[in-house]
């Protein structure tokens, strides 16, 4: 299982099991959610940062293609008598 699926799932099951803590309000409970929610937070925050990471690549890298694409060349060669850009 990819680590994005595990935390995605681990973060599913916080909910389900936070939600049964409204059920069984006891001080054991709260500090076992909270012991929970401190230790999924930083691999949310890797995940989140990762993938953000990744779209800011992905980003520049489709607006240089496109950029490229409709620059026009800054030096221009002549074919047959006729200036045109390469």
């Amino acid at each position: 299982m990819a680590p994005d699926e595990r935390i995605l799932r681990d973060a599913a099951e916080l909910t389900q099991r936070l939600k049964a803590r409204r059920v069984m309000p006891t001080l054991r409970d709260k500090k076992w959610a909270v012991d929970i929610c401190h230790e999924i937070q930083p691999q949310i925050s890797n995940y989140r940062f990762s993938v953000s990471l990744i779209n800011l690549g992905l980003g520049l890298i489709v607006g240089c293609g496109l950029f490229a694409r409709s620059a026009k060349p800054a030096v221009e060669v002549p074919v047959h008598g006729l200036k045109q850009p390469i």
